[in-house]
């Protein structure tokens, strides 16, 4: 039989009343009409092997997609890393919290057979972990967005005043003053320098788009 995925998502708001948004925060279900398999399904999800070795994974995709050397080290990807050399890293959120739910993982793995108390301590002590590595993630979708956004935004904003410079050239030209002179009034009835408007046309450029446009 086929497995049957499906992914429930949702929204967010400040409040009841605020503008809603979609969650980042997704849910997949996988469903099957095999008895057998969703038997054995549902085990794993209480086989500790199984869930330990997907939390390691998520922490070492962490650290890869940031692109941290971990398995430059001896002992990188148990969470033993020099102090120093971890520092460098200090720059991105999360980094610290995924050596440490490897090392947590490391010390369960140790302890384990003789220190069953102790060792599953350590799973415990990775929960806060977790979900500061949830938070890093999520903060960087979040920034990613925004610089987006802001990079939109901004060019949107360039292209007006562009679009006005062009208008108050093409009309100054009307007027009957020079290509130099329009450059000038123009970029001084929008209030920009010479500077920006140097960078928006070329004096042969915009002369060419006026000569186009009448």
């Amino acid at each position: 039989m086929i497995d049957k995925k499906r992914t429930i998502s949702r929204t967010t708001s400040v409040s009841e009343r605020s503008r809603k948004y979609p969650s980042m925060l997704k849910t997949e279900i996988t469903t099957t009409d095999d008895i057998a398999n969703g038997v054995k399904q549902n085990n794993q999800g209480y086989d500790v092997d199984v869930l330990v070795a997907e939390v390691k994974q998520a922490a070492l995709s962490f650290l890869d997609s940031h692109e941290v050397p971990y398995s430059d080290l001896p002992f990188g990807d148990q969470g033993t890393v020099p102090s120093d050399w971890l520092e460098g890293f200090d720059h991105i959120a999360g980094v610290r919290p995924a050596f440490g739910i490897l090392f947590e993982i490391h010390c369960f793995k140790l302890k384990r057979k003789d220190k069953p108390t102790e060792a599953y301590s350590h799973l415990l002590r990775i929960v806060p972990r977790q979900a500061l590595l949830v938070i890093a993630k999520m903060e960087a979708r979040y920034f990613a967005g925004a610089a987006r956004a802001s990079d939109s935004g901004k060019q949107s904003e360039r292209t007006v005043r562009m679009n006005k410079f062009l208008s108050e050239y093409c009309s100054l030209r009307d007027d009957g003053k020079t290509p130099i002179h329009a450059r000038q009034f123009a970029a001084k009835r929008i209030s920009i320098s010479m500077t920006t408007a140097k960078r928006y046309f070329k004096i042969e450029d915009i002369e060419k788009l006026y000569q186009q446009i009448t």
